[in-house]
């Protein structure tokens, strides 16, 4: 009968022959190892955070003309929207609401331009297509339906 090898050494207890020993390197050892996977998870984790943060923003739209509260803080938030849009520095700016609806607006800015050298271009209207964000209480220009120059108004 062979001798038994004590159980810490690398030895079969059967047998007593030597067993092959691989070294095993862990993920700490391997710098790039874990990147990967990691990135992996975080980009999903962002993805799963910004499409709740999406459908959570559609879905209090929804019932939004129910809710005082809501349409009062919706409005003040076109209101500041439109006064940061057309500040009072801007010479002949003026801002017409066309529509509102829940979480949509149109407006028309009409607004004298100038060039890179100050050299006033005319009289310019634009509408605007706005969404407005219930969790960040902020709207936002979501198209610009028309860009067009006002002909015959003055230059001045």
């Amino acid at each position: 009968m062979s001798p038994r090898a004590s159980s810490s050494s690398s030895a079969c207890p059967h047998c007593g022959q030597g067993l092959a020993v691989r070294e095993r390197r862990g993920l700490l050892h391997r710098p790039g190892a874990w990147l990967s996977r990691e990135l992996l998870l975080v980009a999903g984790a962002l993805g799963l955070l910004l499409g709740f943060g999406w459908v959570n923003d559609r879905s209090s739209c929804a019932g939004l003309e129910q809710q005082a509260e809501a349409v009062v803080a919706r409005d003040l938030a076109l209101d500041r929207f439109v006064a940061t849009h057309c500040d009072p520095s801007r010479e002949r700016c003026e801002v017409e609401r066309l529509g509102l609806h829940d979480c949509q607006a149109k407006i028309r800015v009409r607004e004298l331009r100038r060039d890179g050298y100050g050299e006033v271009l005319g009289t310019f209207e634009r509408t605007l297509g706005l969404v407005y964000s219930p969790g960040q209480d902020q709207w936002q220009i979501d198209a610009e339906l028309a860009d067009r120059q006002i002909l015959g108004l003055p230059n001045r």
